[in-house]
């Protein structure tokens, strides 16, 4: 949770400054006497084109400054793609209203550059947090191998967004045994589906079941087991979430 509201921390300063260093920068040329230099940071006119540097200025400059605070560059990606939907935000928004209205509005126009910089943070922030979520599920299938667990398996050349990590345990497992033996090491764990779809009442009378029932459906959510995901669960969490799950005795891993 530490890891989780310094994070939400750091977007949260890196947006407010995107937004005040980027309104700043638009008086930048004219404060330098229209410096050479300044041409090159700030918008020179009131071209549209020109004003594309006051997001792309500050959001470079901060995604350097996370990058290094964090020290993880595999955040440079997502925050590529959010800039660049955030500058293709600006002349398509623009473009779009005055030619509805016929003419520009200088309200509008700095509410246009407000919503780049949301929807560019937007876009970083969810493909930051899948990146993550996929390398904490990387690490639990390192750490996880040969466990006899059966783990989740995501197709070659395919991305989740990893809403849970759910293994089926070893048969003959006591699921509610290990879950408060986790619960007790400070692992919190979760069945999303203790009974199947086709038996909650909600859906009684309206599924149509063929004889014998559905067997594997019954089966896994008899013996699955979510554990602990999320985009700041990182490295330290799933080593100690394994390390408790492979240590219960009554599971009979092949570690």
């Amino acid at each position: 949770m530490r890891k989780e509201r310094e994070r939400r921390t750091l977007e949260t300063a890196g947006m407010l400054f995107t937004l005040l260093f980027g309104n700043l920068l638009h008086f930048v040329y004219d404060w330098t006497g229209q410096a050479g230099w300044a041409a090159y940071l700030s918008a020179v006119n009131e071209s549209t084109w020109e004003h594309m540097k006051l997001l792309a200025v500050p959001w470079l400059v901060w995604t350097v400054v996370t990058i290094v605070v964090n020290r993880c560059a595999a955040s440079a990606l997502p925050r590529a793609i959010g800039l660049l939907a955030g500058l293709a935000a600006i002349p398509a928004l623009f473009y779009t209203y005055t030619g509805i209205l016929g003419k520009s509005v200088g309200v509008v126009n700095i509410l246009i550059f407000q919503a780049a910089v949301l929807l560019a943070k937007m876009d970083a922030f969810i493909g930051e947090e899948i990146a993550a979520v996929n390398e904490v599920a990387r690490r639990y299938d390192e750490a996880l191998a040969g466990s006899g667990l059966v783990l989740p398996r995501v197709p070659e050349d395919y991305t989740s967004p990893w809403a849970q990590y759910t293994a089926q345990l070893p048969k003959g497992v006591d699921r509610t045994a290990l879950q408060d033996a986790l619960k007790e090491r400070g692992v919190p764990t979760m069945v999303y589906y203790p009974k199947p779809m086709h038996e909650q009442g909600a859906f009684e009378g309206t599924c149509v079941v063929a004889p014998g029932g559905c067997s594997v459906t019954e089966r896994l959510c008899a013996t699955v087991l979510s554990l602990p995901m999320g985009p700041y669960v990182g490295a330290e969490g799933v080593g100690f979430a394994c390390s408790a799950l492979l240590a219960y005795d009554s599971l009979g891993f092949d570690v």
